[in-house]
């Protein structure tokens, strides 16, 4: 993969129900990003073929090589495990509430992935298929939908920075204008002020930080804040809420950076893959080669 195919790559806007965006769905950074890698592959034929036939199954195959270099996933052999384990993961099923067409109330099964995951390590490369539950929330998105360019979390080191990214600019359709420069307008979103416990359920941490919001703030929100103001086209600010002498609330400010519109072109990815190999099955660069692709398995 030459430095060029990887920063188009990075530049791939991702996009997901809000519903799906205000949810934790992974356990680890490499899982998250390798999830947000597979669906910057997602292609508007694909959302075709989804509106045509909702029982359709969309598979990727993914060069182990491309991802790693793009995600920072470490390659040497005895991380094979590893790569395992990020797969296994994506295939693992939760639940999530849904309502039937006759307005009753339920709970399903989803994951990124379906369950038949095959990883080729001679070939350097893994087949993957979305999981049935899972392509409501990624394909023919209409409204509602949370937008961002893949390169936007690549450089966090928290999970919880990625997550929070995401949960905060799915309210992104919440947009206002502040009172600028019309020829430079700063936007602003409306982020409803969210109870502390919500927040702690968000990531998981309920147990972990019950009855420690001091620790909290300081080793989930305020290093999450931290990193998503120095990488990403946003700055974040919040504020947290007392009652009874407590934190029970916190309000989030979110607000475009100096130039940034929050609008993304719309690539062609399939048609750049297929001219430039981006998958990068073959032809990548010596250098690439030597620091980046897999020991003999």
């Amino acid at each position: 993969m030459t430095d060029y195919m990887m920063e188009n790559g990075r530049k791939y806007p991702i996009a997901k129900s809000n519903a799906l965006a205000r949810i934790t769905s992974t356990n680890s950074l490499y899982e998250q990003k390798t999830a947000l890698y597979i669906l910057s592959k997602i292609t508007r034929e694909d959302s075709e073929k989804y509106v045509a036939d909702n029982n359709v199954r969309i598979e990727k195959i993914i060069s182990l090589n491309d991802l790693c270099k793009v995600c920072n996933i470490p390659t040497r052999s005895e991380k094979y495990d590893e790569i395992e384990r990020i797969f296994k993961k994506l295939a693992m099923a939760g639940f999530e509430d849904f309502t039937d067409n006759e307005g009753n109330i339920g709970r399903r099964m989803i994951a990124y992935l379906s369950n038949d995951v095959n990883i080729n390590f001679g070939k350097r490369r893994v087949q993957v298929a979305l999981h049935k539950n899972i392509m409501p929330h990624l394909l023919n998105l209409q409204d509602r939908f949370t937008k961002y360019e893949f390169k936007q979390i690549l450089k966090m080191k928290s999970l919880y920075s990625s997550q929070l990214y995401e949960m905060l600019i799915s309210y992104r359709f919440q947009r206002k204008d502040l009172d600028t420069d019309p020829d430079n307008p700063i936007y602003c979103y409306r982020v409803p002020i969210l109870r502390l416990e919500e927040i702690k359920e968000f990531f998981g941490v309920e147990e972990k930080y019950k009855g420690r919001n001091d620790n909290f703030f300081r080793v989930v929100i305020d290093k999450a804040v931290k990193e998503i103001n120095e990488h990403t086209d946003v700055d974040v600010y919040y504020l947290r809420k007392p009652e009874k002498g407590k934190t029970r609330f916190v309000e989030f400010k979110v607000q475009l950076k100096e130039g940034e519109t929050g609008q993304y072109p719309e690539y062609k990815k399939e048609q750049t893959e297929e001219q430039l190999g981006i998958e990068g099955f073959e032809g990548l660069d010596e250098g690439y080669e030597e620091e980046y692709l897999f020991e003999d398995y």
